[in-house]
């Protein structure tokens, strides 16, 4: 699904669902066209917006159109395509203030994608811990399977293999997450058809990732003409977005999945209510937030979820209708008040 939300109160306001087995980079630019149709038919003007994107929706292609087009953006590029930028000594680095917190960056102009664009490195200790954490797990992972590798050769039961099989099966586990670079497979051939493996931690590579990479994120954006912290806040404002979809994939509310369809138009059809529940919510929150409530949206539907409604029918006699009268259930004094304020604003 591609997404297009408000900055305030993350309210939707374009979206489009595009198959599953097409890279981001692929429905980028005519998604991008799209929604230059829908702002002009708002009288939104493409100069006002800035794209922001990360790194999944890079091509020379895509960044030919913005340019092209010119439409602002900032987006993120891979640290595996500029070494040289990574290699940028941390004394070249001034702090910016963002908010309540002040990140190192380092600014300056390189070629990207055959034009030369303003790039800037900003390094975050939060990021760094993040990135750690999953590299711990990911390398407890292909340990595990690279046991496992070993234990299976070792059986003496085990099918004899050569050489080349058994490497490749050591390549498949070690593909992606950094774990050819640095972790170091030693194939021992035991003759006859039979082989062992060793491995071990290549600790130079794995200082090297965790010092000079890890924690450091490259931007790369055509708003030249903003400052530092302008440039990093607005790509924190992707984190927007990404909070819509951890909405839509709340299995408790507006959850887009699991789907119990098949066919393109009923996936649409699907989607088309799970949005328009979405957007209800998200309008429901903002009214919320007109009136002091601090809850997070999840919060405030799970609280207004308790208000129940009761029906009593009173039968007073054979002859015509039953009395009814609908009365809400006692609520908690906060909750109480939260619905009257809410009812009152529709």
């Amino acid at each position: 699904m591609a997404q297009v939300v408000t900055r305030d109160f993350l309210l939707p306001v374009f979206s489009e669902i595009y198959e599953g087995n097409r890279t981001d980079k692929e429905p980028f630019i005519p998604f991008l066209t799209r929604l230059r149709e829908k702002l002009a038919e708002l009288n939104v003007s493409l100069e006002e917006i800035t794209l922001v994107f990360d790194k999944g929706s890079n091509s020379k292609g895509n960044f030919n159109e913005l340019d092209e087009k010119n439409i602002h953006y900032v987006a993120s590029l891979s640290s595996a395509y500029h070494p040289e930028l990574l290699a940028v000594p941390l004394d070249h680095y001034r702090a910016v203030d963002l908010g309540d917190q002040s990140l190192p960056c380092y600014r300056t102009c390189c070629e990207v994608w055959g034009k030369k664009r303003a790039v800037l490195i900003y390094l975050s200790e939060k990021l760094r811990q993040g990135q750690l954490r999953g590299l711990t797990q990911s390398l407890e992972k292909k340990y595990a399977l690279l046991k496992e590798l070993k234990s299976k050769l070792n059986n003496p039961r085990a099918h004899k293999k050569n050489q080349e099989t058994v490497q490749n099966k050591a390549n498949k586990i070690l593909k992606g997450e950094r774990g050819p670079e640095l972790i170091k497979v030693n194939i021992i051939d035991k003759g006859n058809g039979r082989f062992d493996i060793d491995w071990e931690l290549d600790l130079l590579a794995c200082l090297n990732v965790t010092e000079e990479i890890f924690g450091k994120r490259i931007l790369v954006t055509s708003r030249d003409d903003r400052s530092d912290a302008e440039i990093v806040s607005a790509y924190f404002g992707q984190s927007n977005v990404e909070l819509v979809f951890k909405h839509l994939k709340n299995p408790y509310h507006n959850a887009v999945q699991p789907q119990y369809h098949w066919t393109d138009r009923k996936i649409k059809v699907h989607t088309f209510i799970c949005l328009t529940s979405l957007l209800l919510s998200q309008l429901l929150w903002k009214k919320a937030k007109d009136f002091g409530c601090t809850y997070s949206i999840e919060s405030l539907i799970n609280m207004l979820s308790d208000i129940r409604k009761a029906d009593i029918v009173t039968v007073t006699g054979l002859k015509g209708k039953p009395a009814k009268v609908s009365q809400l259930e006692e609520m908690e004094p906060e909750l109480n008040k939260l619905y009257q304020e809410l009812l009152g604003s529709f």
